[in-house]
């Protein structure tokens, strides 16, 4: 297991388990730094996050893209 991603199962569905990004490969897929991100996560104005342990979180990948969908714009008007 690479130390980017982590494979954590939901409660729901003991042995199903999904893959996790961590903030550094979150970071990098979405084309911010890693304190932005955690800055945003902070905030609660990021994308969904898993806290994997105390002091680890990690984000599902269908997150990232659900936050970059909610993102798009047509227009520099629209806020």
């Amino acid at each position: 297991m690479s130390a980017t991603s982590l494979a954590v199962a939901p409660s729901s569905e003991p042995g199903a388990g999904f893959n996790v990004r961590s903030p550094k490969l979150a970071a990098s897929y979405l084309g911010i730094s890693i304190p932005t991100l955690a800055r945003m996560r902070l905030a609660g104005n990021g994308p969904a996050f898993v806290r994997v342990s105390p002091g680890r979180v990690g984000y599902e990948q269908k997150a990232l893209d659900d936050y970059l969908n909610s993102r798009r714009r047509t227009s520099t008007t629209q806020s």
